[in-house]
């Protein structure tokens, strides 16, 4: 829970920075991940899909089929 709180938090931060630079680098980076390792069979893939499906992932413990 930690983890995932630090990450809302994260998340959060950079969206409400004066410029989204840092919100738009993390999601690249996280895109980046994704292409190149198994984590590319997440349901979430994207920040903003992590956003709205937070809940989603916490209920059922993991982000992927």
């Amino acid at each position: 829970m930690n983890e995932v709180f630090g990450n809302l938090c994260q998340v959060a931060t950079a969206k409400n920075l004066a410029s989204q630079n840092v919100f738009n680098q993390t999601d690249v980076y996280q895109l980046f991940l994704l292409n190149f390792t198994p984590w590319a069979l997440l349901n979430y893939s994207t920040l903003k899909e992590f956003e709205e499906h937070y809940v989603d992932i916490l209920t059922a413990g993991r982000n992927a089929s």
